[in-house]
C-alpha cells in the first residue's frame, strides 16, 4: 500500500451525499434525486475566451462543461 495515498469517508448528511460533481438526495420513498454539486470554494470562473491561451484549451473548457451537462443526471 502506498503511504502517500489517503482515503476519506464521506457520510450522509440530511439524506444527502456529495459524490464527485453530483449531490445525491434520498427521498422519503427511498427514491433518489441528483443535482450538480459545487463546493463552497467554487468560483464559477473559467478560462476567458479573450485570453492569450491556445484555442484548443478554450474549446476544451466548453466541451468539458457541455459533456458534464449531458452525463451528470439531474431532474
Amino acid at each position: 500500500m502506498e503511504p502517500r495515498i489517503q482515503f476519506t469517508l464521506e457520510t450522509e448528511n440530511n439524506s444527502q451525499l456529495a459524490f464527485l460533481d453530483v449531490l445525491i438526495t434520498q427521498n422519503r420513498d427511498q427514491s433518489i434525486d441528483t443535482t450538480v454539486h459545487r463546493k463552497l470554494t467554487h468560483t464559477n470562473k473559467y478560462l476567458d475566451f479573450s485570453s492569450h491561451h491556445p484555442l484548443a484549451h478554450k474549446i476544451t473548457v466548453v466541451r468539458t462543461l457541455y459533456s458534464r451537462a449531458l452525463v451528470v443526471p439531474s431532474l
